[in-house]
């Protein structure tokens, strides 16, 4: 159970295009969205043994398309899809709630012109709560 699992299982109910935890294969039908943990903290409690721990994940977000407009739109769909706070969360882990969730930086617009691929980036910062 992640950040990253939380944000997968958010943008997969909104696209219908492969959502992707790690690293995309080359071989990936585009357009397709990859998710992956930046970093991450468990939060200390007083007494280290509580019930519940809280933690907190920054999860990189990347849109992958074939053309510009497909790039931004999927983009706006991602920031609208991963805006959550205080909401239960089933995973095929456990069950979590999700504290919130909030959008930190946006990455700049990349074409690699070998390939002929449109990239772009975003990074949320999830807040997460669990049973031990």
């Amino acid at each position: 159970m992640s950040g990253v699992s939380i944000i997968r299982k958010l943008l997969m109910a909104k696209v219908s295009i492969p959502v992707m935890a790690g690293v995309m294969p080359q071989s990936t039908a585009l357009p397709a969205i990859g998710v992956m943990q930046i970093s991450g903290n468990k939060h200390q409690t007083l007494s280290d043994d509580e019930p519940l721990e809280i933690e907190s994940e920054r999860v990189q977000v990347t849109i992958v398309t074939k053309n510009y407009p497909d790039q931004k739109s999927y983009m706006r769909t991602a920031q609208k899809a991963c805006k959550a706070v205080e909401k239960w969360i089933s995973l095929t882990e456990d069950t979590v709630i999700c504290k919130s969730i909030t959008r930190e930086f946006v990455g700049p617009d990349f074409y690699d012109m070998e390939t002929g691929v449109f990239m772009q980036s975003v990074d949320f910062m999830v807040k997460y709560q669990r049973s031990t």
